[in-house]
């Protein structure tokens, strides 16, 4: 069986990652462990980690050093980042900003990423735009979780339809998915609610909907058909 060793960037990837993808990966013989936090800083002994990018060359140590810990052919490493907030000094950021094709974007950094790391095994993932792009893929879920916000729900939908992609909905400072699912449900809390909405919404939709993580999963399913 492959093994599976990713890093995200809080407890709401962690929590998504664990609750959803590892059952559905474990169909095809890939073993995820738990995902790592990014690492920020060391006392003494002691590793803290709290999510939320802020530097490049910290993530990438984290990175590497888990690497050369776990040198075997059949361990894979992946990431699961938000492209919003990413930290200006990831390579190829600035070139990868100028791209007006968002797809382009992202795969032009995953590509570079890739490159500086220059370890095979490792396959980045960049989420277009963040984490709470995958809930808009079916909007109607959250009246399961927010009650009598019919309108607010509504809303949410209007957007889906105003973007027709939910990895297209813009990465604003005022107007990123989590922005725009806060403003109309003040009460949706990140780490609870979201991986329980994706859980409802279902990978199979979600898929369907958003084609660069489908395209992300579908490479972490084949690492698995290839061994």
């Amino acid at each position: 069986m492959i093994r599976l060793n990713m890093i995200v960037e809080g407890p709401t990837e962690q929590e998504f990652v664990s609750r959803v993808l590892a059952p559905h990966l474990a169909k095809y013989e890939v073993q995820l462990a738990r995902p790592a936090c990014v690492v920020f800083s060391r006392k003494g002994s002691q590793i803290r980690s709290r999510g939320g990018l802020r530097r490049y060359a910290v993530a990438k140590d984290h990175l590497v050093r888990w690497l050369k810990q776990e040198r075997a052919p059949d361990v894979f490493f992946t990431t699961m980042f938000d492209l919003y907030g990413l930290p200006d000094d990831f390579p190829a950021y600035d070139e990868a900003s100028r791209l007006v094709d968002r797809y382009a974007r992202v795969r032009k950094m995953e590509d570079e990423f890739a490159a500086d790391v220059g370890d095979g095994r490792f396959l980045p993932y960049f989420q277009l735009h963040e984490f709470e792009a995958i809930l808009f893929s079916q909007p109607e879920v959250f009246g399961e979780y927010f009650l009598d916000c019919e309108k607010e729900v509504g809303d949410l939908g209007h957007i889906l339809h105003e973007f027709g992609n939910p990895e297209l909905i813009d990465d604003g400072e005022n107007t990123s998915p989590s922005h725009r699912i806060l403003r109309l449900l003040p009460n949706y809390q990140k780490r609870t609610a979201g991986p329980q909405l994706a859980n409802a919404i279902g990978l199979s939709l979600i898929r369907d909907k958003c084609r660069h993580f489908n395209e992300w999963l579908t490479k972490l399913e084949q690492l698995g058909v290839r061994s």
